[in-house]
């Protein structure tokens, strides 16, 4: 499931500088490093160390938190023990500083290879938000080593995988860090499970994360962000009908007295009830495959679930109508059949849940601002004159001061397509920007660059010859329940990844492929026959 895009812009994009006069913009990073030190700072550490034979730090390998464990080695007494576990594995760099800071000795150092983590039955994730960004533009490859050791992992568990194929530097990085470890080892004749691994860049398809993906779980990423199978939802949304807490007309002397002194809080324990009412209006909620309704429609376009959840509804409502009705020994039996296969008790929790989620989203997608986002993407995917008419209406819409994250994604998705788009439709674009959101926004612009979603130079194969090559638009698309093809999770757009996939079943990446070609950087391990044989195996 590709991230949503304000996260994804949060994340990858955030300043690397601090302008004077501008509030600090959020980053992940620092806030987790200034909440694990301020949780330091706020705890009693003398207390701490007197009541406990030990003390444990888990955390990630990051260079400014191994800082904080080092100034808080002064704190705490030399006889005490002191275990810090690195979480996926313990870095070079924090080795050395831990060196430098003379507390490489004091402290007992060990590694939890927290790797690939199953989300669904067929999701895993690694679960690294910044890994990205790392790469683009920090240059940090250590997850490159992360995803080499849990693709090993994996190969531990269920036999060496035959086919391996990798498309993009990094990915083809990965694969040579696997292949070099494998021609040292024996070769061992124990079966795989799995038949074959594709590994893709995320810069060879940045197209498929700029555009929105018009499917059910789609647009619940979209509007209310998906993170590991959780989405947070304001709980009007989910339950509208639950009655507020009603207030009593009549007050006491002793009511008027605590409200008086109520008003008398400090200024942090105002703060304090803020926050605990805020918790209180968002719910979290659990979608997966799992979930009997979401499973059934997640993959749907959203067009066709309006249409699929009144049919269910009714069904359950027809099953549950005839509880009580007189029956002969086989309707029972049939009547029973059916209530196991639609497990319609459990059904009936979840939907009205679901079918406020529904409504709620319906109400955003039929939206004008987000029916006009659409309508600009997929004009600039169709053709040359859409490009150019978004890129001349991208400018207006920055002076409307619309959502930033969404302006960004365009301008971005329309300097991939142009591959450069003109200079002074760029220059212009940018200027309007920063303008508008002020000057702390020309970085955020500068890292977009520097991690190629913004492109106001030549790079890679043009949209027109990836468009024809690999048939990523069908403006014919048929919205069915069973679609032939991908493109109608975009509409009309077919996510190049997946054609990836395709043509790597059906013909193979070989070097002289003038389809895969266009793509720059391939490389494949296994045999030179893999392809064929991948063809016919059962995946």
């Amino acid at each position: 499931m590709d991230p949503d895009m304000e996260s994804f812009f949060h994340i990858v994009c955030p300043p690397m500088e601090e302008i004077p006069g501008k509030p600090k913009p959020e980053d992940p990073i620092r806030d987790s490093i200034k909440s694990f030190t301020r949780l330091v700072e706020n705890y009693n550490l003398d207390e701490l160390v007197l009541e406990q034979p030990a003390i444990l730090f888990l955390l990630k390998a990051n260079p400014k938190l191994a800082k904080t464990i080092i100034e808080l080695m002064g704190k705490i007494p030399a006889d005490k023990k002191v275990i810090v576990i690195f979480v996926p594995r313990y870095t070079m760099t924090c080795r050395e500083l831990f060196e430098e800071g003379g507390i490489l000795k004091r402290v007992e150092v060990h590694e939890l290879a927290f790797e690939l983590l199953p989300l669904e039955k067929d999701v895993m994730t690694l679960d690294d938000d910044n890994s990205y960004r790392n790469l683009a533009l920090g240059y940090d490859f250590n997850i490159l080593t992360v995803i080499k050791h849990s693709i090993q992992r994996l190969e531990a568990l269920y036999g060496k995988i035959p086919l391996k194929f990798a498309k993009g530097h990094w990915s083809c990085t990965v694969l040579n860090g696997i292949r070099s470890r494998e021609s040292k080892e024996e070769e061992e004749s124990q079966t795989s499970e799995i038949d074959a691994l594709v590994l893709l860049d995320r810069s060879v398809d940045f197209y498929s994360v700029l555009l929105m993906q018009m499917t059910y779980e789609g647009i619940v990423d979209e509007f209310l962000s998906i993170k590991t199978g959780i989405i947070r939802v304001d709980e009007k949304i989910v339950d509208p009908d639950a009655a507020e807490p009603e207030k009593n007309p009549e007050t006491t002397e002793e009511e008027k007295g605590s409200e008086a002194g109520s008003e008398e809080k400090t200024e942090s324990e105002e703060k304090k009830v803020k926050v605990v009412s805020v918790a209180k209006e968002r719910v979290l909620y659990m979608i997966s495959a799992d979930d009997i309704m979401f499973g059934e429609t997640r993959n749907l376009h959203f067009n066709l679930m309006k249409e699929q959840f009144p049919k269910k509804h009714k069904e359950i409502k027809t099953v549950l109508e005839k509880k009580g009705a007189k029956m002969s020994v086989a309707e029972m039996t049939e009547y029973v059949k059916k209530m196991r296969s639609l497990n319609v008790y459990k059904l009936k929790s979840v939907f009205n849940i679901e079918l406020n989620l529904l409504g709620y989203l319906d109400t955003q997608v039929a939206s004008s601002e987000f029916k006009q986002m659409v309508t600009m993407q997929l004009q600039a995917i169709t053709t040359e004159e859409g490009l150019k008419e978004v890129a001349q209406s991208l400018e207006l819409e920055m002076l409307k001061c619309k959502e930033k994250t969404k302006l960004l994604r365009v301008l971005c998705l329309l300097s991939l397509l142009a591959n450069p788009l003109p200079k002074d439709v760029y220059h212009a674009a940018t200027k309007t920007f920063v303008e508008v959101f002020g000057v702390s926004e020309a970085l955020r612009l500068m890292n977009l660059e520097r991690a190629g979603v913004l492109r106001r130079e030549k790079s890679g194969p043009s949209w027109k010859s990836l468009k024809d090559s690999f048939k990523l638009i069908d403006e014919d698309t048929k919205l069915e329940t069973s679609p032939e093809d991908i493109t109608y999770s975009y509409t009309i757009y077919g996510p190049l990844s997946v054609r990836l996939v395709e043509k790597l079943l059906d013909t193979g990446w070989s070097g002289s492929d003038s389809k895969c070609g266009v793509m720059g950087s391939c490389q494949s391990a296994g045999a030179e026959s893999g392809a064929q044989e991948l063809e016919g195996a059962d995946t």
